[in-house]
């Protein structure tokens, strides 16, 4: 069947009725989006960056503002076939870093029950263009794929994600911006690897004692210095020649490699432009750092699939009462535990987590009856000295407070 089926299905009614008119922008460039970005992920450095922030965004725990328990399966559990939670979120944020575009499209079946076609799964495509078109008025994209394959869908279908956008009234800029660094650190990569495969290969200089030289005689003599001096032949270590070479002397070049300083210069450049830095790629961060890394960088992409999502599995009415995915993620697993034992601490006494909530904060695990909310007995109002106006326990039952401000379940 292949993967392009799997995602659209048979259901193409817009395949092949030929669209060919742009939808006019205001900007009066083509809406048309072609990926070239490639390359970028080819850097190692490059893909350390993008990779760090891909894994904080796969850890990423989506939630419903109402419940409905087919839809959190597909955005929680297995958005499809193919993909788990994570490695979806994963992808979609590679996708996202790299081409400043993602989208989302829906895997739908017929229900028969209800008559109509029902979002069953999702899946983040790599296009290698994007158009968007118009036709009778609809709004639609236009997928091509490196296989050759395309599709059409209507735009208010599918989720776009998109940043860096400028002029281009639907699609986020491309990484030309980057371009510059990306050829010094390429350079650089290149310039080390050369000179050190040059450094270890060339090791004498020898001059022969000949006018004129053909390049079969020398290629000749070159094979029996090796053989003779340099091969596994030579068990005494002594370099031995003959009259017929006029000088020969040993080749010392070190490797001519950047300073530190400016390593440094070409590495912040890159981790300038895509929001990381040494210590959050190397995983010796600390509180402060990492917060800073999650509200700049992880959570605008939370807050914007969540977006996304809730526009896609949700209609207008839906969305009006109250319907939308949420994106959240544990951001105290990386705080101190002075931090994790105060939070605890001030969030249980005031009843907004159970036992069990504040246990997890600490890494610890529930307990039986730990799900329920307490708070610290002199929060009360003291004058209240029969029953507390509005205060209840769990149960529903009045709180009664004592004389001596204590309180008691009737």
């Amino acid at each position: 069947m292949g993967l392009f089926k799997f995602i659209f299905g048979n259901k193409n009614p817009y395949s092949s009725f030929g669209l060919n008119s742009y939808f006019s922008s205001l900007s009066g460039y083509q809406p048309v989006y072609t990926s070239q970005n490639e390359g970028v992920y080819e850097l190692s450095l490059v893909r350390a960056c993008i990779h760090s922030i891909a894994t904080e965004c796969s850890k990423a725990t989506p939630v419903l503002r109402k419940q409905n328990k087919s839809k959190e399966f597909v955005i929680a559990k297995q958005p499809n076939a193919f993909m788990t939670a994570s490695q979806f979120y994963y992808r979609l944020a590679t996708i996202y870093q790299v081409e400043n575009n993602a989208f989302i499209v829906p895997i739908e079946q017929y229900d028969k029950s209800k008559g109509r076609y029902e979002v069953v799964g999702i899946y983040p495509i790599a296009p290698s263009t994007s158009e968007i078109v118009e036709k009778n008025g609809k709004i639609y994209v236009k997928y091509t794929f490196g296989s050759g394959e395309t599709n059409v869908i209507e735009y208010d279908r599918v989720g776009h994600l998109r940043k860096m956008q400028y002029k281009n009234d639907f699609f986020g800029q491309n990484n030309d911006a980057f371009n510059t660094t990306a050829d010094v650190l390429e350079a650089q990569e290149k310039i080390s690897k050369d000179a050190m495969e040059s450094s270890a290969n060339l090791r004498f200089i020898a001059k022969l004692n000949s006018a004129v030289a053909k390049k079969e005689d020398m290629m000749k003599q070159q094979e029996m210095l090796q053989e003779v001096n340099l091969g596994n032949k030579n068990k005494t270590g002594v370099f031995m020649y003959d009259a017929r070479f006029e000088e020969m002397k040993p080749y010392d070049k070190k490797p001519v490699l950047l300073d530190s300083e400016q390593k440094k210069a070409i590495d912040n450049s890159v981790f300038n432009y895509w929001g990381v830095n040494e210590n959050i790629l190397q995983n010796k961060y600390n509180e402060d750092e990492w917060n800073a890394f999650y509200e700049s960088m992880i959570e605008p992409f939370f807050i914007q699939v969540g977006e996304v999502l809730t526009k896609m599995l949700y209609t207008d009415y839906q969305r009006k009462n109250g319907d939308e995915v949420l994106l959240t993620s544990d951001r105290l697993q990386y705080a101190s535990n002075q931090t994790k034992i105060q939070v605890a601490k001030e969030f249980f006494d005031r009843g907004i987590i159970t036992t069990n909530q504040a246990l997890c904060i600490l890494n610890m695990p529930p307990v039986p009856d730990g799900d329920k909310r307490l708070i610290r007995a002199e929060y009360v109002s003291i004058s209240d000295t029969k029953v507390g106006k509005g205060v209840t326990d769990n149960g529903g039952q009045p709180i009664k407070t004592e004389d001596n401000g204590s309180q008691s379940s009737e």
